[in-house]
């Protein structure tokens, strides 16, 4: 799973707190509902552990998610930050300058 998939399963989990199944996330994130069953389910696989209840409609958190909704709320927030800084590092121009010595034909390299 990539990170940008990890994050918003995590996302999808917190906004199946709100108590209106998938149909918000697929509303909030722009995908349809069976999308994020299956990358609800790929999380559960992921981790060992149920996530939400597997026949109540609309579909609910666990116990054991619900305990863990602070934490995701934490781990979101901080890959917010990590993302902004990135971003903020990434945005320098870098230049790249490469020497030749000159007893090297420079035909031989580019």
């Amino acid at each position: 799973m990539k990170i940008s998939e990890r994050l918003l399963a995590w996302q999808v989990l917190l906004s199946l707190s709100e108590g209106k199944g998938f149909s918000l996330a697929a509303d909030k994130f722009g995908r349809d509902e069976a999308f994020y069953c299956r990358l609800t389910h790929g999380l559960e696989t992921e981790i060992g552990i149920r996530l939400t209840e597997p026949h109540s409609q609309p579909v609910r958190l666990t116990q054991e998610a619900i305990e863990l909704l602070p934490e995701i709320e934490c781990y979101l927030e901080a890959a917010k930050t990590l993302k902004e800084k990135i971003s903020a590092a990434g945005s320098q121009n870098l230049a790249v300058k490469l020497g030749i010595p000159i007893n090297v034909p420079r035909t031989s390299i580019l």
